[in-house]
């Protein structure tokens, strides 16, 4: 069939993962965008750590299309979308929600239950690392159209981050530390300062510490060298942090829970690979009376609230940028993310046809 045969169709380039360190580049047709769809052409999507984990075959979910953190122009639009037009610059959400289970019903669509089942063999898709996409309008969110696009793809982790950071309930001039400041520590450092809130970062990497330094923590302590708990505590007169963020696995945020004051928050973003096992005194959380919190996803109004923060340029991730690289050359672009000291690697897509 070709693309003339298809009316309104695109015609693109995707990649997928099809082993560890494996990628093949499928020219493939891009149907036109049913009722409530957007066909959006993607123009940067940013390397997350998922992605980063199916190429070293830590996850090892193939074939698969990866790429969740995208931004784009729209170019056409199905029946009965509103939240989009062709010509508009957007971020794009591919998780999918159902709207009709419990927690989508009650608003935290980040929970929802029902999602796609899929055989062992069978192609994942989600679908950034291509040159157009089809995605839900619930998951289009429009930007300022000069908005760098690369800064534009960091919306999905922002998106995280503000979930994130909400969860923990912050209130003006607390003292909260980031434990580790990757790319997802030095996003919470951003929004927690903006916050109000004094922000203290542990963190081993001297380079990954002055950048938290620039954009906003007030003070960066190397764990190896400096006892990080007691020096929270005689930061806080004692008292211990409102709210410790633990961005970073292994036994980091462990160490550092100790250090939360009575009713102090501790907000578990990392996800554990491979999972660990901490030993917890229950008559401490008891007795203490700390929250333990986990935070995983976005639901629609943390994607609108990192739409609005980039756009308005309320916070600024174009240092969290480390590299652009096409999409002819993702496998280098891959062992580029996979590197000590990367932020956020972004395949920056071109070409592609429409029908």
């Amino acid at each position: 069939m070709t693309i003339a045969e298809v009316a309104g169709s695109v015609e693109g380039r995707a990649a997928w993962f099809t082993a560890p360190r494996t990628i093949e580049l499928r020219h493939e047709v891009v149907p036109p965008p049913g009722p409530g769809e957007v066909l959006v052409r993607l123009r940067a999507t940013a390397i997350c750590t998922l992605e980063q984990r199916i190429w070293r075959g830590v996850v090892p979910m193939y074939p698969v299309s990866p790429g969740h953190e995208p931004a784009g122009e729209v170019v056409a639009i199905g029946e009965g979308v509103v939240s989009a037009a062709p010509g508009d610059h957007v971020v794009v959400s591919f998780l999918p929600r159902c709207w009709q289970c419990h927690y989508c019903r009650i608003g935290e669509s980040d929970k929802c239950s029902t999602r796609p089942s899929r055989a062992a063999d069978e192609p994942v898709r989600f679908g950034g690392f291509a040159e157009h996409a089809i995605a839900q309008a619930y998951g289009v969110f429009r930007v300022d159209p000069t908005l760098d696009w690369a800064a534009a793809s960091i919306a999905e982790p922002l998106a995280c981050v503000v979930h994130s950071v909400k969860s923990a309930d912050l209130g003006f001039g607390e003292d909260v530390v980031v434990v580790g400041a990757g790319t997802m520590g030095q996003l919470h450092v951003l929004l927690a300062s903006r916050r109000g809130c004094r922000v203290l970062v542990s963190e081993p990497d001297p380079a990954k510490r002055a950048i938290a330094l620039e954009h906003g923590a007030a003070a960066a302590y190397d764990p190896a060298r400096v006892d990080v708990p007691s020096v929270i505590r005689d930061e806080t007169d004692g008292r211990g942090a409102d709210a410790i963020f633990v961005t970073a696995g292994g036994d980091a945020g462990r160490e550092l829970l100790p250090a939360l004051r009575r009713g102090g928050r501790a907000i578990f973003y990392t996800a554990y690979y491979p999972p660990v096992e901490w030993p917890l005194e229950p008559d401490w959380v008891h007795g203490s009376q700390v929250r333990l919190i986990g935070s995983v996803n976005q639901t629609q109004a943390d994607w609108l609230d990192a739409a609005r923060l980039l756009s308005k340029r309320i916070v600024d991730v174009s240092h969290l940028v480390s590299a652009r690289v096409g999409l002819d050359e993702l496998p280098k672009a891959m062992e580029r993310a996979t590197t000590d000291g990367a932020f956020r690697v972004v395949v920056e897509m071109a070409g592609g046809t429409g029908g």
